[in-house]
C-alpha cells in the first residue's frame, strides 16, 4: 500500500511525489519541509514493525529521506561561483534518485509476480498415475504388425558392433609452396629482373595459395632489409625493387631468419 503525504503542493502517495519531484513536474521549494518530517514521524509510529509492516516502514524511510536530503539541499546557502556546478550536480543527484526509484520498482514488483507465481504453484498438483482404465485400449500396440523375423532383424541391428571411425589426413591439403621455398624463389630471381610489379612476379602462377606464399615471403624479405616496396594508390600494384648485395647474400642465412621470425611471432 502506497504511503499517503499531504502538503500544499501535493497530496497523494510519497512515491507519486518524488517521482515528480525528481521529473521537475512539482516544485521542491512548494513541498513544506515540515509536511514531509511530520508524515514520517506519523508513519513510523502507526506502522508494526513485523515482517511486512518493516517492509513497509523501509521504504517509506527511504523515500521520505531522499525528499529530505533534497530539500534541505535545496535550502543551504551556495557560492555564487559554484552555481553552475551545482547545478549540474542536482542534475546528477536526480539521476541517482531516479535510478534508485526505477530499480526499487523493478525488484518489488517482480517479487510480487515471484510470490503469486510461487502461491498458484502451491495449488497444482501433477498428475502421478498412469491413464485411466477406460483409456487403455485406445492406447496402440507398439508391436502391431511386427513378426519374428522383424524382431530378430532388430536384435541384430542392435547387437552389431559400430564400425570405429577412422581418423584419416586425405581431406587435407599438402601446400604447394611454403613461405620458406618463395623466399628461395625471390632471393634467386629478384637480383636479376631489376624493378618489377608483384604482379608480373606471379603473373605466371595459377594457384592462390602460392600467390600468398609469395607475398609473404615478399614482406620478410622487406623485413630483413633485402627488398623495398613501393605502393603508388591504395590497392594499386605493388612495387619490388631488390636493394641487397647480391653476391653477398646467402640463402640459408636468410631462410633460417625467417624461420627464427616465424617462431617468434
Amino acid at each position: 500500500m502506497a504511503h499517503h503525504v499531504s502538503t500544499d503542493g501535493f497530496d497523494g502517495p510519497l512515491d507519486v511525489l518524488l517521482r515528480a519531484v525528481v521529473s521537475e513536474e512539482v516544485e521542491l521549494y512548494d513541498i513544506a519541509l515540515s509536511d514531509i518530517v511530520t508524515a514520517f514521524c506519523r508513519e513510523v509510529d502507526r506502522l508494526d514493525l513485523d515482517a511486512a509492516g518493516l517492509e513497509r516502514a523501509t521504504e517509506f524511510l527511504v523515500l521520505a529521506a531522499v525528499l529530505i536530503e533534497l530539500k534541505s539541499r535545496r535550502l543551504l546557502p551556495t557560492e555564487a561561483e559554484l552555481d553552475v556546478e551545482a547545478e549540474l550536480a542536482a542534475y546528477g543527484d536526480r539521476d541517482v534518485v531516479l535510478a534508485r526509484l526505477i530499480e526499487g520498482r523493478t525488484f518489488a514488483f517482480a517479487a510480487t509476480l515471484l510470490r503469486r507465481l510461487a502461491a498458484e504453484a502451491a495449488r497444482r498438483h501433477p498428475r502421478r498415475a498412469g491413464p485411466d482404465e477406460r483409456f487403455v485400449d485406445l492406447t496402440p500396440d507398439p508391436l502391431a504388425g511386427v513378426g519374428p523375423d522383424a524382431l530378430a532383424a532388430a536384435l541384430v541391428a542392435a547387437l552389431t558392433p559400430r564400425p570405429v571411425p577412422q581418423l584419416t589426413t586425405e581431406h587435407i591439403r599438402v601446400p604447394a609452396a611454403t613461405v620458406q621455398d618463395c623466399v628461395a624463389d625471390l632471393v634467386a630471381r629478384l637480383p636479376e629482373c631489376g624493378p618489377v610489379s608483384f604482379r608480373e612476379l606471379t603473373g605466371h602462377i595459377t594457384d592462390r595459395v602460392v600467390v600468398v606464399a609469395h607475398f609473404l615471403a615478399l614482406l620478410e624479405l622487406f623485413k630483413l632489409g633485402y627488398a623495398d616496396l613501393t605502393q603508388a594508390e591504395r590497392f594499386g600494384d605493388i612495387g619490388v625493387r631488390w636493394i641487397a648485395d647480391a653476391a653477398g647474400v646467402d640463402v640459408d642465412a636468410v631462410l633460417a631468419a625467417v624461420a627464427r621470425d616465424a617462431v617468434a611471432a
